[in-house]
C-alpha cells in the first residue's frame, strides 16, 4: 500500500488553561543559617564569660553598649559607646505666682479628752541607818544602810522571793585613826553679834561674849575628845585663852567655854577687860575670826595627857 503524506498545516488556535496539577513533593532542607548577635545586659561591665563573639552587652547603670564582641574569652577589645546623650541645660525658673487672698479663720476645735493617768512609777531606793552592821529583814533591793557606829556603807540590798535581805560587804568611809579624827572649823563674828555685859567707865570688869550650837560637839568629846580655839589679830594667830594688856595698860583676855544644856553643846566665846589702871576703857566690838579644832580619839588622849606640858603640848598639836 502507498502512502503519501503532505505538507503540516498550519498550528491551530491555543486550547484553554488547563486545571492545577497537584503538589509536588518536598524538596530536600537546605543549609543551616549563621547564630544571630544576642543583647545582654547588667549593671556595671561585662564579665568575660558573658556572651559569644559578635554579642552585645548593655551596662543599664551608665547607658553604655558595648559590642559587638570580638573576642569569645574576654570584652577588653570590644568597642562600647554611650547610648546616653549630653545633659542638657538648666530651663530657666519660672516666675512666682502672684499671692493668694487669704482663707477664712476656721472655727476653734472642740478641746480634746483628758488622756488616761500614767502608771506609778517604782519605788527609788533608801539609805537607812542604825548602830551596827544591818539585818536580813529590813531594807528592799536597791537600798543602802549605814552603820552609824563604824562608819560603813552596806549596799545596794538584795531581797529574795521569801523576803530576806543580802547587804554584801560594806565600805568604810571613815579613815584610819590620824587626820581623820581631827575637824577645823572656821567662825567669823560680827559687832551685832556680841552681847554686852558692864560695858560702861565706872566698872571694873566688862565682857562681851557671844555662844552659838555647834553641832561636831557631842557628848563623846565633851567626855573624852579635846577642842582648841585660835583667834586671829592682824596677821598674828593665838590659841585660847590668851591675854594681852591694852594701850591703857588695863588687862584684856581672850577665852572660851564648853556648856551643855540638855543635849545641846554650846560654844562660848568671851572677851574680858580687867580695867587695872583706867576704868573709863570700853571694850571694842569689832568683827572676830576663829578656827575651831575637834579632836576625838588617840590624838585627844594624848593632849590631855600634856596639857600641863607646854613643849611636849605644842609638838603634838603641830602634828594635827
Amino acid at each position: 500500500m502507498v502512502s503519501c503524506s503532505g505538507d503540516d498545516g498550519e498550528a491551530g488556535l491555543l486550547g484553554p488553561k488547563g486545571d492545577q496539577g497537584e503538589q509536588g513533593i518536598a524538596g530536600p532542607v537546605g543549609p543551616a543559617g549563621d547564630d544571630g548577635s544576642i543583647i545582654y545586659s547588667g549593671e556595671g561591665m561585662p564579665a568575660a564569660t558573658v556572651g559569644a563573639v559578635s554579642d552585645y552587652y548593655l551596662d543599664i547603670a551608665t547607658g553604655m553598649l558595648y559590642g559587638p564582641k570580638v573576642n569569645a574569652d574576654n570584652w577588653t577589645d570590644t568597642d562600647g559607646f554611650s547610648l546616653m546623650g549630653a545633659a542638657g541645660t538648666n530651663g530657666t525658673n519660672g516666675t512666682d505666682g502672684a499671692d493668694g487672698a487669704d482663707g477664712i479663720n476656721g472655727t476653734n476645735g472642740t478641746d480634746g479628752t483628758n488622756g488616761t493617768n500614767g502608771t506609778n512609777g517604782t519605788n527609788g531606793s533608801k539609805i537607812l541607818s542604825g548602830e551596827g552592821a544591818p539585818g536580813n529583814t529590813i531594807g528592799n533591793t536597791g537600798d543602802f544602810y549605814l552603820d552609824k557606829t563604824s562608819s560603813v556603807l552596806y549596799g545596794p540590798a538584795v531581797t529574795d522571793d521569801e523576803g530576806d535581805t543580802t547587804w554584801g560587804l560594806g565600805l568604810e568611809l571613815k579613815g584610819a585613826d590620824g587626820n581623820a579624827n581631827v575637824l577645823s572649823f572656821k567662825l567669823t563674828v560680827s559687832n551685832e553679834d556680841w552681847t554686852e555685859h558692864q560695858n560702861g567707865n565706872t566698872y571694873e570688869y566688862k565682857w562681851i561674849d557671844f555662844k552659838l550650837e555647834f553641832p561636831a560637839l557631842t557628848k563623846d568629846i565633851y567626855d573624852n575628845g579635846f577642842v582648841l580655839v585660835y583667834t586671829s589679830i592682824g596677821t598674828r594667830t593665838y590659841q585660847l585663852p590668851w591675854s594681852s594688856l591694852t594701850t591703857k595698860q588695863n588687862l584684856l583676855t581672850r577665852n572660851y567655854n564648853i556648856q551643855y544644856t540638855g543635849d545641846v553643846y554650846s560654844l562660848e566665846f568671851v572677851n574680858t577687860l580687867e580695867a587695872r589702871n583706867d576704868v573709863t576703857e570700853l571694850l571694842t566690838l569689832g568683827q572676830y575670826n576663829y578656827k575651831i579644832i575637834v579632836v576625838s580619839g588617840q590624838a585627844a588622849v594624848q593632849l590631855k595627857a600634856n596639857k600641863d606640858n607646854p613643849i611636849e603640848f605644842q609638838r603634838l598639836v603641830n602634828e594635827l
